[in-house]
């Protein structure tokens, strides 16, 4: 799945963080967050050009690449979009054309408003972005799941290279936490490297020349109140 690029390498303020750790959404942690997504879960997370291997042994991947918005659009194009969502759409059309590119909605209760209407096979992630802050209007409550590394305007690096071929990443593999995510930006950058080489070799679907890695910072929403 193509994703538009980010274009910058996420703040480390979560560096620290223990996977699975909840944040209250108070003062640091709602600016620490850049925006919402909603994405569909591991086991829904396929469609009829988009068939990614998520599982690596226990393992589940929980990082961005999971057709984002997947519902909402085919609502928009089948042309049943509920019209309290066509305002929504528009935001989301609007913020894809931004200098960072991915799609996603600064308001949490709009991003609820999404997830409503397709709730059984989608959930809600908020990512952190060092180039803008923002205020989710609601207590919420967040869990760190860890990093994906993505390559600007392509797809998850984590996603099209451990996953698609574990075989050929098992030191990465190894790196791995509960949430089949990477632990920390370095961890990233070590897979991105890897990811090259092997592109070179024609093992892994090749990127396009100059990409950098964006290591985002995923967070699940845990609960709402």
């Amino acid at each position: 799945m193509m994703l538009k690029g980010i274009g910058v390498v996420l703040d480390r303020w979560t560096a620290g963080c223990k996977v699975g750790h909840a944040f209250r959404s108070r003062g640091a942690v709602l600016d620490a967050i850049s925006g919402f997504l909603v994405v569909r879960k591991p086991e829904h997370a396929n469609g009829m050009n988009f068939e990614p291997n998520l599982k690596i042994g226990d393992l589940l991947y929980r990082g961005i690449d999971r057709l984002s918005w997947e519902d909402l659009s085919l609502s928009y194009f089948r042309g049943d979009l509920p019209t309290s969502l066509a305002t929504i759409w528009q935001e989301l059309e609007q913020s894809g054309r931004k200098l960072w590119g991915l799609k996603v909605l600064k308001s949490y209760p709009d991003a609820v408003r999404v997830w409503e209407y397709w709730q059984n096979e989608n959930e809600i992630l908020a990512i952190r972005d060092l180039n803008s802050d923002i205020s989710a209007g609601s207590r919420i409550s967040l869990s760190y799941l860890g990093v994906d590394c993505v390559v600007l305007g392509e797809w998850s690096v984590l996603l099209n290279g451990p996953y698609a071929r574990p075989e050929h990443f098992s030191e990465i593999v190894n790196r791995l936490n509960s949430n089949g995510l990477l632990d920390s930006e370095n961890d990233s950058a070590a897979l991105f490297k890897r990811y090259e080489e092997l592109a070179r070799s024609e093992v892994v679907e090749p990127i396009m020349s100059g990409a950098r890695p964006t290591h985002i910072r995923v967070f699940s929403v845990a609960s709402a109140g």
